[in-house]
């Protein structure tokens, strides 16, 4: 799932100086803190201010490239470029691995990978990473992780190998 982020909207104090959105006291003009407003509970009902680059990106039409699909991407160590497109029951990453949990096999001659180092299953819209007992560990994001839901730009790394996350047009496997 990808991360929402507010537009950077500003305004200006009866002095002319620019503020954030969501201050109610200008800091320039007070020396103190701005005193800031309540944020929305919601950020679908409020009322946004675009700049006019984003205007112009809001307005232009989408481009349809096919169903979205979650990968992963090679970024570093072996077989780098290589995309490995997530479907079915996942996919299963190691040296030799098995077929077990019905997960596609992902064999990476990479010596510090464990014959079986790491899973990617299905967990709802998305995906989860676990590791399947490696004695080097999985991490994401650089946290050494046992299970975790995956998102859009994670890097996973396991042994000499690293993977970017990706959800966008299908790829080749």
């Amino acid at each position: 799932m990808a991360k929402r982020s507010s537009p950077r909207v500003l305004k200006h104090c009866p002095e002319g100086h620019p503020m954030d959105m969501l201050w109610r006291t200008c800091p320039k003009c007070t020396g103190d803190p701005p005193l800031m407003q309540p944020e929305p509970r919601d950020y679908d009902q409020a009322t946004r201010i675009l700049e006019p680059a984003a205007v112009a990106e809001a307005a232009a039409p989408a481009v349809a490239a096919g169903p979205l699909v979650w990968s992963l991407v090679v970024t570093e160590g072996i077989l780098p470029g290589r995309r490995i497109d997530l479907q079915g029951k996942g996919v299963r990453v190691g040296r030799s691995p098995n077929r077990a949990g019905g997960q596609e096999p992902l064999e990476l001659p990479d010596t510090h990978l464990s014959r079986d180092h790491f899973a990617v299953v299905p967990d709802g819209e998305g995906w989860l990473i676990h590791d399947l007992g490696s004695t080097n560990g999985t991490r994401v994001n650089g946290e050494k992780v046992n299970r975790r839901a995956l998102q859009e730009g994670d890097e996973v790394r396991a042994g000499h190998t690293t993977f970017r996350v990706e959800h966008g047009p299908g790829g080749t496997a």
